[in-house]
């Protein structure tokens, strides 16, 4: 449940918060206090708020996860491609469910699974960028 509605500058805010950036370097770019940004961040619901920006954020990057993880996989990285394995093994055991016949509970626990799903796999990926150097050692 909103809270309430969020101005189109608080949505940018918390667009430019959930991808990582300063608050310092948010409020240059929205020219505005840092001061105003921790009163926003302080609202009721914005944590919340925060929350499924970054998760809509980590559904926006899958494609591109996977393409990086593919070249990787393509580069002969053993790593890259159990990673590939296990995540297609995972898509193939949901393969079944309709998402439309869920309940609203059922979607929002389907939801949380995929999404932590997506964040285990964001993970694996950056320890697969940071182990493999400039020429794919191993680490």
């Amino acid at each position: 449940m909103p809270s309430k509605p969020w101005t189109p500058r608080q949505r940018h805010f918390l667009r430019l918060l959930s991808s990582g950036s300063s608050v310092e370097k948010i409020a240059r770019e929205l020219k505005v206090n840092p001061r105003l940004l921790s009163r926003w961040r302080a609202l009721p619901g914005f944590q919340e708020a925060l929350e499924e920006t970054c998760k809509d954020r980590i559904v926006e990057e899958m494609p591109r996860l996977l393409q990086a993880l593919t070249e990787k996989a393509k580069e002969g990285n053993v790593q890259a491609i159990k990673i590939l394995f296990d995540y297609l093994g995972q898509l193939r055991g949901r393969s079944g469910t309709d998402i439309g016949d869920l309940t609203e509970e059922e979607r929002k626990e389907f939801k949380l699974k995929a999404l932590q799903r997506i964040d285990d796999l964001r993970g694996r990926i950056e320890k697969l960028r940071i182990s493999s150097g400039p020429q794919g050692g191993e680490g």
